[in-house]
């Protein structure tokens, strides 16, 4: 029985995507553990872009929405910016592997297919949308599979044929590509549990994101220089 609505997803996705990210902190977990919490999180980034092609969908306000997600993208973007160079100049330390920015290939996507959705004749809306989804899909991380999903799931949403094919997809180019996500298959399961309800209504998740990845990246630069100065 499908019992799960999408914040109760949602807050199983955080957790494991907390996990993850604490992993970046040295010797917090023993390295086998690290391995499984690493594997089991590669549900989360594919579980969001399910969410994001749903939220196109059900907003009634898709403008606002296009906006949050943009904004979020690039708040994390220049903290992330602001904390690798105090790091890099500063410390003279690589930054922590936790500054990535998966909200990239969310925004980029949906903002695209708003656009796609609006102005469907316009033939440079369409050329604009395609380098988005291009550089959400090259430079946004786990963008190789968040952009196809969010498009497989917006357009492909009441056929399964093209979907399980899409998927069959999605999962070789990220066997044959170096930077590919081939775990993200993971987060079909979730799918079949969400019973399609919005359930508890909130922001936390905008703030939740950028806020933990800053914590745990200081955390894991202090971790590091006490164990460099013991």
């Amino acid at each position: 029985m499908k019992k799960l609505n999408s914040f109760d997803i949602k807050l199983i996705m955080v957790t494991l995507m907390t996990m993850n990210h604490l992993g970046s902190i040295p010797n917090l977990f023993p390295d086998r553990l690290n391995v499984l919490i690493t594997f089991s999180s590669r549900c989360v980034a594919p579980m969001f872009a399910f969410f994001a092609a749903k939220g196109i969908k059900k907003s009634n306000n898709i403008k606002s929405y296009c906006f949050r997600l943009s904004l979020l993208a690039s708040i994390v973007q220049l903290g992330n910016m602001i904390i690798s160079y105090i790091v890099k100049n500063g410390m003279n330390q690589m930054p922590p592997s936790v500054l990535g920015n998966s909200i990239i290939g969310i925004a980029l996507s949906v903002d695209a297919i708003y656009l796609l959705d609006k102005y469907p004749r316009r033939k440079i809306i369409f050329f604009l949308s395609v380098i988005m989804f291009i550089i959400g899909f090259l430079y946004g991380e786990e963008g190789t599979v968040i952009v196809p999903i969010i498009l497989l799931e917006y357009y492909f949403a009441e056929k399964s044929r093209a979907r399980i094919i899409g998927y069959m997809l999605i999962e070789i180019l990220a066997i044959v590509i170096p930077f590919g996500e081939p775990f993200f298959f993971l987060f079909i399961p979730f799918t079949f549990l969400y019973n399609g309800m919005e359930g508890k209504k909130t922001r936390f998740f905008y703030y939740y994101y950028p806020l933990h990845i800053w914590c745990i990246a200081i955390l894991s630069i202090l971790s590091t220089m006490t164990i460099q100065s013991s």
